[in-house]
């Protein structure tokens, strides 16, 4: 026992003079060693809190309780840092000591606390010059602060972004260096930081931070593909630089020619048919990767920045221009429509120069007579080319005004020709973009369905060639939640639907009617996963034109067909009973049993199946007439577990029929059933073969008798929960 004491007492001593010693170090060390102690000194008292027992309470709610807060104090001190007087007495007790140290951590954290106030203070001034595009004196700001509070990982970023914004490379990755040491999964650091190396052309570098962005946060998954894009962008346009400086310093005489063109246009003070004849000398030149690269390279797409006469030409209204003037404007889109084909940084460069995209706009906006044609046909080809990439696309969504983007050439598609597939053609393509379809839902139905509805009922030769891109516009679109459930609640949507196919349905063994008609089937699969009355008004019509075509020659229509047809058929008995009558059911019984039918052909058959054998005597023509009997229990083990559930499904719906329970006596239904209703992944599967399990046992002895003796009364009870 005295051993036992003689330990304790040891450990008690051995605490004190850890304690003595913290305190010497807090009182008499130095600066760092005084920091290093306080740090010390708030882990144990964190440790002390924590070990407090009953007993310890009690004795504190007697003698009065010692408060212990614990200020956070990041762990790698920053220098300058404020250092107190001596905090106590080396010759004071233990739980007096405690009470200062307890003391000082609270006077620390009020002065934390002040110190954040002011920081963040002069934090905001800092965000206010960045706003107005001061980022020197935005800088200035976020310095002061960081004067005051240094582990504020907010000030680092934000001046890092600052930093960014004035070409200082390294300045920024300093910051987010600092940024990262206060908070290592800081998303804002990472991203700064990749920014930083990009413009230091460190582009691996630059992919590994925002490789660490995914890693903080995976939902980022679109942002980091949006800055890896970037990098690609740049690093690819650093190697056509490099590759076409190559041939120009190789002497290529072809290479020569152009830039000295390019010169040439540059001469000041010609008149404007000098420079609307040179650029189109040039459109002409430009054939290659390489010419392209050149051309913004030597400074051609600074003409409608720089140049005098060409970038004022280009800034006048052309209702106020002479013709030579809209020829010079004309010639420009020309040229640059040819430039940036197939070339991102072109596209990059050129749309961000200030008043690029207004004075673009205004020449959509232009009225559609003989004088202003065709400069705005050259503007809609030179957005069309643009729209072509998906860098392209996000700079035109970024820097266009949408709505009256739309306002402006949606009108020009009801012309014809080849002005009116160029916008079809730019319509599309944006129309792919997320970003496009979310600016767009507020005024979906006002500004563009209506637009496309009279396309679509619109019966002249002239627009028939647009149609097919017309519905993929229209079925890129409603891929949005938002705006399919939009479009699924307009009549007028449905109708044109509905007329579509009944104009050129019967006539898809023709090719331009073929294209119609498969786009078409793609938009109606669509808008049914929405549940509307005017989805469920049509649906009996679109069977009606859809059944045929599940025996057409062209593979994808009788693909698509089949899936138009399980989606019609899910929302309308009337729908499924005129399936039935057109003998839906038998078509669909022989393309199922062929060996070659893919998996997602298979599931719309067995769906179609189930819900025709709702219907009348289909049952009986599904088992016996088809001889389809075989097929659904062949599904019954397949693989996909939405095929065994519509499977069962359909079987359930079949056991009226005579003969259908006996037969199925002879087969291990039950045990496979049972194996199903347990394990089957898919609830609705489960749910299904639960209930088909029921309806045996129910309807012939021998199904009970079997499910007892495999004691599947239980499982079956337990199966209850998936029943709805």
């Amino acid at each position: 026992m005295a051993n036992e004491e003689q330990k304790k007492l040891d450990s008690f001593l051995e605490k004190v003079d850890g304690i003595t010693e913290l305190i010497q170090q807090m009182n008499y060390g130095s600066s760092e060693e005084q920091e290093a102690a306080k740090n010390k000194a708030d882990d144990l008292l964190a440790i002390k809190s924590k070990e407090k027992d009953r007993k310890q309470i009690e004795e504190e709610a007697k003698y009065g309780k010692i408060g212990f807060d614990k200020a956070v104090v990041n762990k790698n001190a920053f220098e300058n840092e404020q250092v107190g007087p001596p905090l106590t007495d080396p010759s004071m007790g233990q739980d007096a000591m405690m009470q200062a140290i307890a003391k000082d951590a609270q006077e620390r954290g009020a002065r934390r606390a002040k110190a954040h106030k002011d920081a963040t203070l002069i934090k905001e001034k800092g965000n206010a010059e960045f706003k107005e595009g001061n980022y020197e004196k935005a800088v200035d700001h976020y310095t002061e602060a960081l004067s005051i509070l240094k582990d504020y990982s907010a000030l680092w970023t934000n001046r890092a972004q600052a930093h960014l914004k004035l070409g200082n490379y390294q300045e920024a990755l300093h910051d987010c260096e600092w940024a990262l040491r206060v908070s290592d999964r800081c998303i804002k650091a990472y991203a700064h930081q990749g920014k930083a190396y990009l413009g230091l052309k460190e582009y691996d570098k630059a992919r590994e931070s925002y490789q660490q962005v995914l890693k903080c946060d995976p939902k980022k998954e679109s942002l980091v593909n949006d800055y890896l894009a970037e990098v690609d962008l740049a690093q690819t346009s650093e190697e056509d630089e490099r590759s076409a400086n190559e041939l120009f310093e190789g002497g290529d005489t072809a290479v020569k020619g152009l830039v000295e063109v390019i010169e040439k246009l540059k001469k000041p003070g010609q008149l404007p048919l000098y420079y609307s004849g040179g650029m189109r000398i040039l459109a002409k030149a430009i054939v290659s990767h390489n010419d392209r690269t050149l051309f913004r390279t030597n400074g051609g797409l600074d003409l409608v920045k720089d140049h005098k006469v060409i970038s004022s030409l280009f800034r006048i209204n052309p209702q106020s221009q002479t013709k030579e003037g809209r020829d010079v404007c004309w010639a420009l889109m020309e040229l640059y429509t040819n430039v940036c084909t197939e070339n991102d940084e072109n596209i990059r460069q050129l749309l961000r120069f200030p008043d690029f995209t207004s004075c673009i706009q205004g020449f959509l906006e232009l009225k559609y007579k003989n004088k202003y044609r065709f400069l705005r046909e050259a503007t809609i080809k030179f957005l069309v080319t643009v729209s072509q990439s998906d860098i392209g696309q996000s700079v035109i969504i970024s820097k266009f005004d949408i709505p009256r983007l739309l306002a402006s050439v949606l009108p020009v598609a009801s012309l014809g020709g080849v002005i009116a597939a160029n916008t079809m053609g730019l319509l599309n393509n944006l129309a792919i973009h997320k970003k496009f379809k979310v600016q767009i839902r507020n005024n979906v139905e006002d500004k563009f369905l209506p637009s496309f509805e009279a396309l679509m009922c619109d019966t002249s030769s002239a627009h028939l060639g647009l149609l097919p891109t017309c519905i993929t516009t229209i079925t890129n679109l409603t891929n949005d939640s938002v705006i399919r459930q939009k479009m699924a609640n307009r009549t007028e949507s449905w109708d044109a639907c509905v007329k579509v196919m009944e104009r050129h349905g019967p006539k898809c063994a023709e090719k331009m009617n073929q294209e119609i008609v498969f786009t078409m089937l793609g938009l109606i699969i669509n808008l049914t996963l929405e549940t509307t009355e005017p989805c469920l008004a049509a649906a009996p019509k679109l069977t009606r034109c859809c059944c045929p075509l599940v025996t057409s020659d062209v593979i994808r229509i009788q693909a698509r067909a089949f899936g138009a047809l399980n989606k019609l058929l899910q929302k309308s008995e009337e729908a499924s009973r005129i399936a039935c009558d057109c003998g839906l059911h038998k078509t669909v019984l022989s393309n199922a049993k062929k060996g070659d039918i893919n998996d997602e052909d298979l599931a719309n058959c067995i769906k179609i199946l189930t819900s025709c054998s709702k219907i009348g005597n289909t049952g009986h023509d599904i088992i016996y007439d088809g001889k389809g009997l075989g097929l659904i229990l062949r599904l019954m083990k397949h693989r996909d577990e939405t095929v065994v559930g519509n499977a069962a499904l359909c079987l359930t719906n079949c056991l009226d029929v005579k003969g259908v329970c006996k037969r199925l006596t002879e087969t291990d239904i039950i045990k496979d059933l049972l194996v199903l209703a347990r394990d089957a992944k898919n609830p609705t599967c489960q749910q299904n073969c639960a209930i088909l399990l029921g309806k045996l046992a129910t309807k012939d002895t021998l199904h009970l008798e079997k499910l007892r003796e495999l004691h599947g009364i239980e499982i079956l009870h337990d199966c209850m929960k998936y029943i709805k």
